[in-house]
């Protein structure tokens, strides 16, 4: 069964966004969204993924406690999936938005989304990393609209950001 993310109660959603935990039916779903055209051009692997490699790493994540494999829904509708690698108390993210919903803002909310999850299931400050090449100006203006701070090189742009648990 699917549920969504909580803590003692409290719900993880945004109006009728949210993150839940991917399970073994999104594995298909997670493929398509990961070799769509865009993906793979912002991706610093731009290759395609093949079935084999997917359903190796897919299985991989499901069993994995470092990495946190979330798909956004709206509704009943899935529109995005974002990933944490987690680190002690940091954690790298990556994100990619369904292309029937890019440009709507969700983008944004699943940053937001999963900022919310991190402050909520951690007890000490955690750091979130993400890495975006340097022409994906659409991710680069999300992350900054969200107050994570720059470091630039030729190749990337490294953004960062403290989150601080909300019930310490």
């Amino acid at each position: 069964m699917r549920t969504k993310m909580c803590r003692n109660g409290e719900s993880m959603e945004n109006g009728t966004l949210f993150l839940r935990l991917v399970d073994k039916y999104d594995k298909n779903l997670i493929l398509e969204w990961a070799n769509d055209k865009l993906s793979r051009e912002n991706s610093f692997s731009s290759a395609e993924i093949s079935e084999e490699v997917h359903e190796k790493w897919f299985d991989n994540i499901l069993s994995s406690c470092d990495n946190k494999l979330f798909v956004m829904m709206n509704g009943e509708v899935p529109v995005g999936q974002i990933r944490l690698e987690i680190l002690r108390n940091s954690g790298t993210v990556s994100y990619s938005i369904d292309n029937k919903y890019r440009g709507y803002g969700f983008g944004k909310i699943i940053l937001e989304l999963l900022e919310d999850w991190i402050s909520f299931n951690y007890d000490t400050e955690f750091i979130i990393i993400g890495y975006v090449k340097t022409n994906n100006t659409t991710s680069g203006h999300i992350f900054e609209s969200l107050d994570f701070m720059k470091s630039e090189n030729s190749k990337y742009i490294k953004y960062s950001k403290r989150i601080i648990p909300k019930h310490r």
